[in-house]
């Protein structure tokens, strides 16, 4: 397994965060993050998001979901 997923999936399986892809060495989000000031981010998007060979950094959103 990516160890970048595997980390991933850590924090939100066992702090309940709501992780994000951040392009790599980069602040930058990757995808549009709104949403997940609102809703809970899946295993399934985990997997999709960090699953393939590409390098990404991870984001956490912050405060209250």
């Amino acid at each position: 397994m990516n160890p970048i997923l595997a980390q991933a999936k850590h924090y939100h399986e066992k702090f309940g965060w709501n992780v994000l892809p951040i392009v790599y060495k980069s602040k930058m989000p990757e995808i549009k993050w709104e949403a997940l000031q609102t809703e809970n981010v899946t295993t399934d998007e985990i997997e999709v998001w960090w699953g393939t060979d590409k390098k990404k950094n991870i984001g956490v959103v912050c405060g209250s979901i």
